[in-house]
């Protein structure tokens, strides 16, 4: 479960009770559907964009557990109890694939959120992964965001920590 909070932080919104998803991968949210986590129905936004959406009062209160609230997008940083959980890679994986297929070829692994997020995610991939190197944060125009950038070898070696122990 630790691998759709992450998800959820990058593709959800939290509004009281309801938890909304709205995706251009359909089969993101089927294995979703699948995993238990509803049974609601899939809908179709437009040709290319479907939506789930569920009131979940147990699901808000375990998403509050990883610092997933409504404004999640504009502040966020990861839990305490998170930091050095033997499942954060999950999280981690969970985050990143709501916008990429990340591969053990890629040649680019491109990082948005807020600072304080991007910052941490950035020292725990140096540390998890011996990297040796030190992407920069910048910020995003217009988008009240910022971007963090890794290439070449370090997002192999980022690939093989997300993946590890994959379930």
């Amino acid at each position: 479960q630790f691998y759709w909070a992450g998800y959820l932080l990058g593709n959800s919104t939290i509004a009281e009770k309801q938890v909304i998803i709205t995706s251009t991968n359909k089969t993101a949210l089927e294995k979703l559907v699948k995993s238990g986590m509803t049974t609601c129905p899939i809908s179709n936004v437009d040709d290319k964009t479907y939506r789930l959406s569920f009131t979940s009062e147990q699901m808000v209160k375990d998403l509050e557990r990883f610092n997933i609230f409504s404004d999640k997008k504009l502040k966020y940083s990861l839990p305490d109890w998170l930091l050095n959980h033997k499942y954060l890679n999950h999280f981690l994986r969970g985050r990143i694939e709501v916008r990429l297929t990340l591969t053990d070829v890629s040649k680019c692994l491109e990082l948005t959120g807020p600072l304080e997020y991007l910052q941490q995610v950035k020292s725990i991939l140096i540390n998890k992964c011996s990297l040796f190197c030190d992407p920069k944060i910048g910020t995003r125009p217009n988008q009240n965001s910022n971007r963090m950038s890794f290439t070449g070898a370090p997002v192999s070696l980022i690939y093989k920590y997300l993946y590890n122990e994959n379930t």
